[in-house]
């Protein structure tokens, strides 16, 4: 059941401006025959862009070398992580966009008022003393956006026809607005010209 539950958000499309466009089916890539079953859409989606989004291997000893090469650690003395009204700050200004894997919007989180937002805070809190992220942080509803023009009825596209977009639970989309918030103003105030 939650298998076919995951497979019936899979298939949604989401557009801005509060329009909704429903795939109502994949072309197969090798052959351009349409597939119109929602398990079978996600396989041929899924297998479209497999590659794009596995793990790879990250090469440490080269990262740190580039790093060294062209980071500069920006380092603000006496800039305190973020306060419940910051997180509160990130929540009034959350637009309602489309919910992650939990199905809440901002909305809800709006609606928890200062509990929430205390929440957040202690998942910020956790993540900024380095302990390790709750199970599933990361985990996102994967939506498929169309390329291009849309026209009625044109409702069938190939894998590559769409561009992936990952949507994460609001909670974890608040916790990144609470800390852009909070050190926005510093490194506004450190960027040389």
């Amino acid at each position: 059941l939650r298998r076919q539950a995951r497979a019936l958000r899979l298939q949604a499309l989401w557009l801005p401006f509060g329009r909704r466009y429903t795939l109502t089916g994949v072309k197969r890539t090798q052959d351009g025959q349409v597939t119109k079953d929602g398990e079978a859409m996600i396989w041929e989606l899924g297998g479209y862009w497999q590659d794009t989004f596995t793990k790879k291997e990250t090469n440490t000893e080269e990262a740190e070398e580039i790093l060294a090469k062209w980071a500069t650690p920006l380092l603000i003395p006496g800039m305190p992580p973020p306060s419940l009204e910051t997180v509160m700050t990130a929540m009034k200004y959350a637009k309602n966009s489309a919910p992650g894997m939990d199905g809440i919007r901002y909305a809800g989180w709006r609606a928890g008022g200062t509990t929430a937002g205390r929440i957040v805070l202690n998942l910020i809190e956790l993540l900024l003393a380095g302990e390790r992220a709750p199970q599933g942080l990361n985990d996102a509803v994967y939506i498929f956006l169309p390329k291009g023009e849309l026209r009625p009825g044109d409702n069938e596209k190939l894998p590559e026809e769409t561009r992936p977009l990952a949507l994460k639970n609001a909670e974890v989309k608040l916790a990144t607005a609470a800390v852009s918030l909070q050190v926005k103003p510093s490194i506004s105030a450190n960027i040389v010209e």
